[in-house]
């Protein structure tokens, strides 16, 4: 089940989650929290955030919170991909793209 009808203990909510055993939904935080970097949602780009801060600083005190459970959003599903490298290298890409062009 996709979309906000799937829960933290539904192992079909995508490809990934449908491979291993459902994760153990841990309890709501209780009480405040005090802490340097409060990161929300915990997909690529939070758990991406937390380790670059931490790599930085390994002092920096941080609280990464999300709704269900790390990857349960579009981090965790089986959809498009944004590589910010073409495979082979921008090189290539460029010699591809001009012998392409000449060939026509």
């Amino acid at each position: 089940m996709v979309g906000p009808e799937a829960s933290a203990t539904d192992a079909t909510a995508s490809l990934w989650w449908d491979q291993v055993d459902p994760p153990t939904p841990r309890p709501p935080l209780a009480g405040d929290r005090r802490v340097d970097v409060a990161i929300v949602g915990a997909g690529y780009t939070g758990l991406w955030t937390a380790y670059s801060i931490l790599s930085a600083d390994p002092t920096v005190s941080i609280c990464l919170i999300d709704a269900e459970h790390v990857g349960f959003g579009a981090s965790g599903r089986n959809g498009g991909w944004c590589v910010g490298e073409i495979a082979g290298g921008l090189g290539k890409a460029i010699a591809l793209d001009r012998a392409l062009t000449a060939a026509s």
